[in-house]
């Protein structure tokens, strides 16, 4: 069996599965929605998310996946 890595994401759409989650998660705090279009990465600036409630979606979400 050969296993392999999707390195550009190209196969797999985790960035928009998470970034739906991420909304999800948005929702249920403040519902202020994306404030930053062109972030870093997806975790770096792109919502007005304390390092607390950013740390509360990463080990909300980490069983599912």
């Amino acid at each position: 069996m050969k296993i392999g890595i999707d390195i550009d994401n190209c196969i797999s759409n985790f960035d928009d599965t998470l970034l739906k989650e991420y909304l999800k998660h948005d929702k249920e705090l403040r519902n202020t929605g994306i404030i930053n279009e062109n972030p870093e990465y997806l975790r770096k600036g792109m919502f007005d998310w304390t390092e607390e409630e950013e740390k509360s979606i990463s080990a909300c979400c980490s069983g599912r996946y």
